[in-house]
């Protein structure tokens, strides 16, 4: 195999292994949001869930901005700030700041969430070389493999971050 080659399987492998992060933390974000917003912020029920979805719903239809803003402004790995803001606003953050902190971290990852969602597919895709048959073949394992890390990362979220909260 050549160096290429080689690049061109570890770009790949690491391309599942980011949509399963990405997944594991969307979902296991979005299933606990609720309880958090309820139990440490304080919120009433019907006010934690219009915030939940509104996020969760800013981040399915963010993705035409959070494209322009991750390939103009941010670059494809630089929206994972929201991500440390995050955790920083429900741990070292003082309390009378935690709330503004953790809903600017959540829009930050609707951001991130815009940028990733509409690019992923193609930028993947764009690792193949079409013109040799090997790649081709290759390509419909690793949307075949890229998916099942979608669903591996879905159900872990569900089941191991709803299982610890």
């Amino acid at each position: 195999m050549t160096d290429h080659g080689l690049e061109d399987t570890t770009q790949r492998k690491k391309s599942k292994v980011v949509e399963v992060a990405e997944r594991f933390t969307f979902i296991g974000l979005a299933s606990n949001l609720i309880m958090y917003l309820t139990d440490e912020l304080h919120e009433p029920t019907s006010t934690a869930a219009k915030n939940v979805n509104t996020w969760v719903g800013v981040s399915c239809v963010f993705p035409i901005v959070g494209a322009f803003i991750a390939d103009s402004y941010l670059g494809r790995f630089k929206t994972i700030v929201g991500m440390v803001f995050l955790i920083l606003s429900v741990s070292v953050i003082p309390w009378h700041y935690r709330k503004a902190l953790f809903f600017f971290a959540l829009y930050i990852l609707a951001v991130g969430e815009g940028g990733h969602k509409p690019c992923v597919q193609t930028f993947a895709a764009d690792q193949f070389d079409q013109n040799l048959p090997e790649e081709k073949k290759a390509k419909s394992s690793f949307f075949n493999w890229w998916f099942f890390g979608i669903m591996v990362g879905a159900t872990s979220a569900i089941i191991v971050v709803v299982y610890m909260e």
